[in-house]
């Protein structure tokens, strides 16, 4: 069963972060989007720690599948 609650919250971060994309995307300025902003990082890290923020990456976006991909059977 879901907690409505913690349900409230994911919806409500998604909007957020989707509003913000949104923005960056109409803007048109450098550095407004997501993907700008996790281009920045990638290219001012080296080594070890771009290798983990490039991990941390994956890791969440493979978590978000499993996550919200439902019945995997």
């Amino acid at each position: 069963m879901l907690n409505p609650w913690f349900s409230g919250l994911y919806l409500a971060g998604f909007l957020f972060l989707i509003t913000l994309e949104l923005i960056g995307v109409h803007r048109k300025k450098a550095g407004d989007t997501i993907t700008e902003n996790w281009r920045f990082l990638d290219k001012r890290l080296h080594g070890p720690l771009q290798w983990g923020w490039r991990v941390m990456t994956a890791g969440a976006l493979v978590w978000t599948l499993f996550h919200f991909g439902g019945n995997w059977k």
